[in-house]
């Protein structure tokens, strides 16, 4: 798990609580487990990225993550969105556990992004 790994997202707050429930954990013990990378914690990624109908089955889904990406969209245009999603659900294919898989696609989403946002302010003037 990288250790950048922020749950921040409007949406990503809202299944959190739920999400850590039911795994038996609470909002209390959210940055121990961070702070230890607790495999626990894919889980609970997973159960997030669930919630919000991005994985399903086990899969992916390439349009309901592209139709979720506002502010990569705002930021860099659909294109780039596209291309990043694509990138990060191919990243994640080679796992077949729900949870590797969910923290492989979501660290491949913020890494990739800080690498966007680091190249767009190096253009700043």
């Amino acid at each position: 798990m990288s250790g950048s790994r922020s749950y921040n997202s409007a949406k990503s707050q809202t299944f959190l609580p739920e999400c850590l429930f039911e795994r038996g954990l609470s909002m209390d013990a959210l940055p121990s487990l961070a702070e230890k990378r607790d495999p626990q914690l894919n889980c609970v990624q997973a159960c997030i990225l669930e919630k919000k109908r991005i994985l399903k089955d086990g899969h992916i889904n390439r349009n309901e993550a592209v139709r979720q990406s506002g502010y990569v969209i705002k930021e860099f245009g659909e294109e780039t969105a596209i291309k990043l999603i694509e990138l990060c659900i191919e990243s994640a294919k080679s796992s077949d556990d729900k949870c590797e898989k969910a923290n492989t696609f979501t660290d491949c989403i913020i890494e990739t992004l800080q690498d966007l946002v680091k190249k767009k302010i190096k253009k700043l003037p």
